[in-house]
């Protein structure tokens, strides 16, 4: 009886496909100090396009279906909306951002940093901290863009509607 118990659970016969085996996934790596220093770069350009208030810069280091995720906003998607979106700070007496680590996967990139905001208000320099992450992708041309951008503030943001 055990031997008709044990043919009748056989596995069936498995038909062949042609499906092609699924490629294989980049590895993440810790960047290279040179790929780091590529990036902050990038972060850099940011850096001069948001302090002066330039949002054509800024926009441009997006990609046209990018998504930035603010603190306390809406997510705001796509290069103009985003450009949009860093025009409506107040006027920054100050801004520095820091790239602290960075991981590629193949044309995929990933930085976490963290940012410093001087604005003035009633005649004197309110600086923010803030954190940041970002996907960057690599472009046909071998340039990198930002893909997806999320910031938040290390604790609340003083009232700037009395800004100078």
């Amino acid at each position: 009886m055990a031997a008709v118990i044990a043919v009748g659970c056989a596995p069936a016969a498995v038909e062949e496909t042609d499906t092609p085996e699924p490629e294989a996934q980049p590895t993440a790596r810790a960047m290279t100090a040179d790929e780091l220093a590529e990036q902050q770069a990038i972060t850099d350009e940011f850096a001069v396009g948001f302090l002066a208030g330039d949002a054509d810069a800024t926009g441009a280091l997006f990609t046209e279906d990018a998504a930035v995720l603010p603190q306390d906003m809406p997510m705001v998607s796509g290069r103009d909306e985003i450009a949009a979106l860093f025009t409506q700070f107040p006027p920054l007496a100050g801004f520095e951002a820091t790239i602290h680590e960075g991981i590629l996967m193949g044309d995929t990139a990933v930085t976490r940093g963290t940012a410093t905001l001087t604005v003035t208000v009633e005649g004197e320099d309110v600086v923010s901290h803030a954190k940041y992450m970002e996907v960057r992708e690599k472009q046909e041309d071998g340039s990198w863009l930002i893909k997806w951008d999320i910031f938040n503030y290390d604790a609340p943001v003083p009232d700037t509607s009395e800004a100078e």
